[in-house]
């Protein structure tokens, strides 16, 4: 437990000094989607769908890099039997920072993300989501 504790600090401290964020997911095992360029107009955008691996755990970490003036909700969906899509989570991400949550997910199950303006003003940023 101590050498643990240690290599994490290490981590933290060499994270730090070269200045990469602490708000960026962790490395995945597999990456699900990418898109540098997320943006709309209306202030509504929609991912296009993606499956998750089987062979990976159920973890996805979803990650919202906010470019734009105003706050955004990121959801998370999932793909019901009949095409309806439910809400599996969500989180709010500021304008100008970056966030990202660990939702529970199910392997070989189709998913899509939602990012929405608290004011309908453009959306634009960096969206990722990941399997851990």
């Amino acid at each position: 437990m101590f050498k643990l504790r240690w290599v994490l600090a290490i981590i933290a401290a060499i994270a730090m000094l070269s200045g990469c964020s602490t708000k960026t997911p962790i490395t995945p095992m597999a990456l699900l989607y990418d898109n540098s360029d997320a943006g709309a107009t209306d202030g509504h955008y929609v991912s296009t769908e993606f499956a998750t691996p089987s062979s990976n755990s159920n973890n996805i970490n979803v990650w919202f890099d906010n470019k734009g003036a105003s706050s955004v909700t990121v959801t998370f969906q999932k793909k019901g039997f009949f095409g309806t899509w439910s809400n599996v989570g969500s989180f709010a991400v500021n304008a100008g920072k970056a966030d990202f949550r660990q939702m529970a997910g199910a392997s070989g199950t189709t998913y899509r993300i939602k990012v929405d303006s608290s004011i309908g003003s453009p959306i634009k940023g960096h969206l990722k989501a990941n399997q851990l």
